[in-house]
């Protein structure tokens, strides 16, 4: 399983997992190529990349390529990205409103959940077989994403050795 089918494979994963814990995406989720822009609450999973892999070597990433009986054994590497609604700075008929202490605060709560939670749904998809067997996999770190506008929310880079 490579390129768009493990993106499909990691959107999957990451819906059934986000299901099974009672917690709602967004309506939109998409599988894409490079970069892909949002205006509206989100989940799309990318493809940003192949690479050669060691297996030798043991090592996700590697530039190492080995020929084993004619097979060379190739990652994908792919982006999570979730955003959701953000508190927002307003403005009314009586001047600048401010988003209140308690929705900045559960929008905390929410982004920080899907940092959480997105490295879990992947660690439960790989332990379960769902990217094929024994595939490497290494999460790389979450960042966050914005608030740009009324969006905000994060990323989260996999490879996933196949």
């Amino acid at each position: 399983m490579r390129g768009i089918e493990a993106c499909r494979a990691v959107l999957a994963t990451i819906e059934q997992y986000y299901a099974d814990s009672e917690i709602e995406l967004p309506d939109r989720r998409e599988v894409a190529a490079g970069v892909v822009p949002y205006d509206c609450e989100q989940l799309s999973v990318s493809l940003i990349g192949h690479y050669n892999i060691g297996r030798a070597s043991g090592a996700p990433g590697s530039t190492v390529e080995i020929m084993v009986e004619g097979l060379s054994w190739y990652g994908s590497l792919m982006e999570v990205v979730l955003v959701r609604c953000a508190p927002i700075i307003s403005q009314d008929g009586s001047g600048i409103v401010m988003p209140t202490v308690a929705e900045i605060e559960d929008y905390g709560e929410r982004i920080g959940r899907d940092a959480l939670m997105l490295p879990d749904a992947l660690y439960w998809g790989w332990q379960e077989g769902r990217f094929g067997e024994q595939p490497g996999m290494a999460l790389e770190d979450w960042t966050a994403v914005g608030p740009l506008g009324d969006l905000g929310g994060g990323s989260l880079r996999v490879r996933l050795d196949v």
